[in-house]
């Protein structure tokens, strides 16, 4: 692989690394140092990590294997990685799409929370039991979902058709490729946005359901969480705060600065009645069930009664982020089965020219009027 790369005078480099199982292995980096032979694929990369703060580009293949994925983004190692696909579409036709555009969203993202920046996506939810998934849609997100996935999935067909620009350009068997790739991104798109809108609804429901209720009465627990949606030490760590609930479900609200005064005497309350039980977060989780059940009621009841505002003030801000991605979600919905039945029907019609190494002229606009389509998801998204 490297020996191809640097046929294509791409920079690229072996790093070695450590695998699940404590293997040494190599990886590729891709490097962006200023004095490296630049390519337009490279000067992407360049701006990917200039808009956020990753470090490392990869292609890491043993990774990708062992999850089942075709590329990642991990924001403690500030490192994104594209995938063999990604990969492949620098080497054969510079060009960066889908999966390394769509992981470096979610990089842009974690920049965004860095220099407090308000997003509806910056939402997560998570189902701690196995018995009460997110939802029963088949999304491949049934137990951890950040909303950041919605704005992306929105934008991934336009991310993965930078062929469909000058389609005359590329043989046609990566044309017809990127259709039926874009067949299968639209099924899931279809399926992220309907457990979108399920649970943003399900969530505000349950959060509305609370407000209703007296402080002793609130059944709904309260955790920070940092960036890597670890419970939060302190306060400085503490990038969200999640509502819990008894079901082991979590809906999570972004701190932004607006937010932080109210959530930092919530959290300094939660801290104080620990301390007074000779507890932290960690040794709470460890103790007999029924204990932790009555030490967990007390402080349960405690928080809300010391911060009625404050609380209520943060879940009515969740419940308002809630009710824009089911704004959003709807929208979406309603937009991608019409691009659906669109590809499909393009696909069909394309098989029969699955032998034609270039596309005729005559059928570019075929392909061009579809990315339109495309970037109709996108504008929905980013509208919100």
């Amino acid at each position: 692989m490297v020996s191809i790369a640097k046929e294509k005078n791409l920079p690229i480099s072996k790093k070695l690394t450590e695998s699940f199982f404590d293997n040494k292995y190599y990886m590729l980096e891709f490097i962006t140092d200023k004095k490296q032979k630049s390519s337009r694929a490279i000067e992407y990369i360049r701006r990917i990590k200039s808009l956020s703060d990753t470090e490392e580009v990869t292609v890491d293949l043993l990774k990708n294997m062992f999850m089942g994925s075709a590329g990642f983004s991990n924001r403690q190692a500030k490192r994104i990685d594209i995938g063999l696909r990604g990969y492949y579409n620098i080497v054969t036709d510079d060009i960066l799409v889908m999966v390394g555009k769509h992981e470096a969203k979610h990089a842009n993202f974690g920049q965004m929370r860095t220099q407090n920046k308000e997003s509806i996506y910056h939402s997560s939810y998570r189902s701690l039991s196995p018995q009460h998934p997110l939802s029963n849609v088949d999304s491949g997100y049934q137990h951890f979902m950040s909303a950041e996935e919605i704005h992306n999935f929105a934008n991934n067909l336009i991310w993965s058709s930078q062929r469909f620009i000058n389609p005359t350009n590329y043989p046609f068997d990566e044309l017809f490729l990127d259709l039926i790739m874009n067949n299968n991104y639209l099924f899931s798109g279809r399926n992220v946005f309907e457990q979108g809108l399920i649970i943003s609804r399900k969530m505000n429901k349950k959060l509305l359901s609370q407000l209703k209720l007296s402080p002793d009465q609130r059944e709904v627990g309260i955790q920070f969480f940092g960036e890597s949606m670890s419970p939060a030490k302190t306060f400085n760590d503490a990038k969200f705060i999640g509502f819990v609930f008894p079901n082991g479900q979590i809906v999570t609200r972004f701190l932004s600065k607006e937010l932080r005064k109210h959530a930092k005497k919530v959290f300094t309350t939660k801290e104080e009645i620990l301390k007074n039980f000779n507890l932290t977060p960690e040794s709470l989780s460890k103790l007999p069930p029924q204990e932790m059940n009555i030490v967990g009621t007390n402080i349960l009841y405690k928080v809300h009664t010391d911060n009625l505002v404050e609380i209520e003030l943060l879940i009515k801000s969740t419940i308002e982020n809630q009710n824009k991605l089911t704004d959003v979600s709807e929208d979406l919905l309603e937009a991608i089965d019409e691009i659906i039945d669109l590809n499909l029907q393009i696909s069909r019609n394309f098989e029969p020219l699955a032998d034609t190494k270039q596309l005729p002229e005559n059928l570019a606009p075929a392909f061009q009027s579809l990315r339109r389509k495309y970037k109709e998801l996108g504008v929905i998204a980013r509208n919100k």
